[in-house]
């Protein structure tokens, strides 16, 4: 499509910023699901939850 520009590559800032952003959330939703329950039958997620009960 002429007339519109892609931007084609992220620079290690953005990648960093993004990964932290991401990092961030998945953290705040392991909190939101212990809140919930500490245990889980699914085993990465219940190895995951006793983790962060420390």
């Amino acid at each position: 499509m002429p007339g519109l520009a892609r931007y084609s590559h992220i620079t290690a800032r953005m990648r960093n910023r993004l990964m932290g952003e991401l990092t961030e959330q998945w953290e705040e939703s392991l909190d939101a699901r212990l809140a919930m329950h500490p245990r889980s039958p699914v085993g990465a997620l219940d190895a995951l939850l006793s983790a962060r009960q420390g």
